[in-house]
């Protein structure tokens, strides 16, 4: 079975698992400001605990829809200009906190006021127009939007150089060289020479952008960073403390091949094909350093990289959409749910004195047999030589 048609999380569980981490993270903040930020009815009066709760519960409902729905969208809006980006995504965020506050407000002046009120009572809309008069309402959303392009503009740039690249720049880090330990992936895409003939220098350009900024958010999720990009191949990145914990190194893969799944229609209408790719993942030592006056770049260079790429030349040979070191393998401390490891022995890779465990990452095909097929791929870690095919 093709490793892209693992059943991995659904679309839907993780849509709800979005909704009920919004939802924790609202009552999470209500929370701060019900009981640990004083509430004052008047200079000498705090509001009762009955009231701070219900003020808590609304302000998490209501804020936690308002969290799921913005991270459901956002990152669904792209245009071709940066400014616009930063403005269209702005001016959503803007408007679901400001509704947000248009409910909550009248919805906690009826709740708090005794005996209850209905929220479209006149008195609570007389208490709502004096406490937030239009023109302060005006004000904060004005306020509002300016703090929300700042950000949006802060964190698009930190999208386009990378997850803390701006931060190693300013700080030079990298100035000069440093040694340091780094997983590397490189995703390559199948058959793009063939699909390149086929469709031509500019179409088959448009298909590489459109796959590659859809792996985007996987590999966010995943806590990643693309090192660079040689045409139709990506060279990933992650710290061993962040690419080994719950494997998310390989996590990000399968991730990935979900992303493009979800956008095959797409794919089949503009390209007449849905990308297929494959990986190779290794771990060891490189030296980083900032290289490039007029144009900078974080560069990495070691054993490490000719390794990783020299694995991934062998995915066609062995029919294996990941393939990952016994090195890289001896360090998970799981593998991901579905995923069993297979060994192929070790081999002698081109440009290599010594032999480098090779072990193939493939589907579990029966679910009920995934404890047990996951308790043979931890004894093949520590008898790799034995192939299991």
């Amino acid at each position: 079975m093709p490793l892209h048609c693992l059943p991995v999380k659904r679309k839907k569980e993780r849509v709800w698992k979005e909704y009920f981490n919004s939802l924790a993270v609202a009552f999470g903040i209500a929370a701060i400001f019900a009981f640990i930020v004083p509430i004052k009815v008047d200079s000498n009066q705090s509001l009762p605990i009955d009231l701070r709760l219900w003020l808590g519960f609304l302000s998490g409902t209501v804020f936690g829809h308002a969290f799921f729905i913005v991270g459901y969208f956002l990152p669904r809006v792209r245009f071709p200009s940066f400014l616009l980006t930063c403005l269209v995504r702005s001016l959503i965020i803007c408007f679901t906190m400001v509704v947000g506050l248009l409910v909550v407000v009248p919805l906690s002046i009826a709740g708090m006021a005794r005996p209850i009120l209905a929220p479209w009572n006149p008195l609570v809309l007389a208490r709502f127009r004096e406490a937030f008069p239009p023109a302060s309402i005006l004000n904060w959303t004005l306020i509002g939007l300016g703090m929300s392009i700042v950000i949006n503009a802060a964190y698009q740039i930190n999208r386009k150089l990378g997850p803390w690249v701006a931060w190693h720049w300013i700080t030079g880090k990298y100035h000069t060289a440093r040694e340091e330990e780094r997983i590397f992936m490189f995703l390559d895409l199948k058959n793009s020479t063939t699909l390149a003939e086929r469709m031509g220098n500019k179409r088959f350009s448009n298909l590489c952008k459109d796959f590659f900024d859809d792996l985007s958010s996987p590999l966010t999720k995943t806590s990643g960073t693309v090192s660079h990009y040689i045409g139709d191949e990506a060279v990933l990145t992650w710290k061993p403390q962040k690419g080994l914990d719950k494997a998310k190194c390989l996590q990000c893969f399968l991730l990935m091949q979900e992303a493009i799944q979800e956008r095959a229609a797409h794919y089949r209408k503009e390209y007449g094909i849905v990308p297929e790719f494959k990986a190779g993942v290794h771990i060891g030592q490189v030296v980083a350093v900032e290289v490039g006056d007029i144009k900078s770049e974080i560069c990495y260079y070691g054993d490490v990289l000719n390794t990783t790429a020299r694995i991934t030349g062998l995915c066609n040979e062995l029919a294996c959409d990941l393939l990952i070191s016994g090195e890289l393998l001896a360090r998970l401390p799981d593998l991901p749910s579905g995923l069993a490891a297979r060994s192929f022995g070790p081999r002698l890779l081109k440009g290599k004195e010594h032999e480098v465990e090779i072990v193939a990452m493939s589907p579990i095909d029966d679910p009920a047999q995934a404890s047990n097929d996951d308790s043979d791929a931890r004894l093949e870690k520590s008898n790799l030589p034995q192939t299991r095919l």
